[in-house]
């Protein structure tokens, strides 16, 4: 007769097995450009690359009205943003709906991202996962009204969409966690007599 300590680990095994869609940026091949006023204007004073692929180190540079540089930097997860400038303390422009970077897929490609975070390293106040853009080939980040300095830090973690098969592996794990607490709670026919 199998016991319970079975059916935990066979449970403990399914449900670690159950992983994520391959979600990443390395390698994939980006568009970007700066928009302002709304996210699909490309700002006449802005200038970056037109395309790049995400690789170790800094990915692409834009500069916005030859004052301010941002260093893009996307690790397989995560996005990071440097802000170096020449100025004391600007405030990004807020009263249009949009003002800061569109980042598109080259081919349309879907990111398989679900959502994402604000990791603590960031310095730049106020801004929120809610200033996230996350379409399924475009990613856009918004910090209309917000100042900064030179260094300040934006950091955005993502997290995958889970595979299909996940959901199919965690419910049979869960399933299997529930037989095995109400076989603990079932007196055995042992115990009875």
């Amino acid at each position: 007769m199998l016991g319970n300590r079975y059916y935990g680990w066979v449970a403990a095994g399914l449900l670690a097995v159950s992983a994520t869609a391959h979600a990443g940026f390395d390698g994939r091949s980006f568009d970007v450009h700066y928009g302002y006023p709304d996210l699909d204007t490309v700002y006449f004073d802005a200038s970056a690359p037109a395309s790049f692929e995400v690789a170790a180190g800094v990915d692409t540079v834009v500069e916005v009205e030859g004052v301010t540089k941002l260093l893009v930097d996307f690790s397989d997860r995560s996005v990071t943003i440097v802000f170096n400038t020449v100025l004391e303390a600007p405030t990004w422009n807020w009263w249009v709906p949009f003002n800061g970077l569109v980042f598109d897929l080259a081919g349309g490609a879907a990111h398989g991202f679900a959502g994402a975070s604000i990791d603590p390293t960031t310095t730049l106040a106020g801004f929120g996962a809610d200033r996230v853009g996350l379409d399924p080939s475009r990613l856009s980040f918004n910090w209309y009204g917000l100042s900064y300095r030179d260094g300040t830090v934006l950091k955005v973690n993502f997290s995958p969409v889970p595979e299909p098969g996940t959901f199919v592996f965690a419910l049979a794990g869960l399933a299997l966690v529930g037989v095995c607490a109400r076989r603990r709670r079932a007196p055995s026919a042992a115990s009875a007599a």
